[in-house]
């Protein structure tokens, strides 16, 4: 779409750095309410907690460098990008590289986003039907978030950006039906990792599933909700 506003720019500008931080502030609510990982988090967190079961590490220049769970986290998401290469061929550009420079700026945001949670007055041991609450608070939150930040129609993060890059191919099929499909998708690969090197599912609970199936049905909920402003602003809703 071309920008021809002055001030539409910025306006994406806002739009996609608003959206992003309700969605750090989505996932680190979700944290607070100790009911599971973000699904798109769960594949390097079992990938983590694989290497750490079996001790493994980095042998360079003759040295031993133990393998972070920032380093997995990058290996994910240039998975991610590599995917999205597969799925679009020729129409896959270049710039679609600094997706990982976006998903650092998102873990600024993560950590920007757990200031924000840990001022919120609560008990040191959630009962669980508060927890509830804090699970559906990240869900909302991440649906909104997506929906801003991508309707920016800007620089998406590599676990968006395959998301796209199928829909895109599935010319009918809106964009929240494919997320559901992913993050079911991620949350599986990475049982399926944990199951069979850990044989324990310590980081991955209900609220990993429940989220998996329900921030891209909300996101279809609040679609149509959103639209009208969204495009007011100049938006192009996902």
């Amino acid at each position: 779409m071309k920008i021809n506003k002055p001030g539409s720019l910025i306006t994406r500008l806002l739009f996609y750095i608003g959206g992003m931080f309700l969605v750090a502030l989505g996932v680190r609510v979700a944290v607070r309410g100790g009911l599971g990982i973000s699904p798109v988090s769960s594949p390097s967190r079992s990938i983590f907690n694989m290497i750490q079961v079996h001790d493994w590490s980095l042998e360079l220049f003759g040295k031993h460098i133990g393998i972070t769970y920032g380093m997995c986290s990058a290996a994910v998401f240039i998975f991610f990008i590599l995917l999205q290469v597969i799925v679009l061929r020729r129409d896959f550009k270049p710039i679609n590289l600094l997706q990982i420079l976006v998903s650092t700026v998102f873990g600024f945001f993560v950590d920007l986003a757990g200031s924000v949670v840990a001022l919120i007055p609560t008990p040191e041991v959630l009962p669980y039907p508060l927890r509830l609450v804090f699970l559906a608070c990240s869900i909302l939150l991440i649906a909104v978030g997506l929906i801003f930040y991508l309707g920016a129609k800007l620089l998406p993060m590599p676990s968006e950006g395959i998301c796209l890059a199928i829909q895109s191919r599935l010319k009918d099929v809106p964009y929240h039906k494919v997320k559901v499909a992913a993050d079911c998708a991620c949350v599986l690969s990475a049982i399926a990792i944990v199951w069979f090197s850990t044989h324990t599912l310590t980081d991955i609970r209900e609220g990993t599933l429940i989220t998996a199936v329900m921030a891209g049905v909300v996101m279809g909920w609040l679609k149509p909700v959103l639209h009208p402003f969204l495009k007011k602003c100049g938006m192009e809703p996902a």
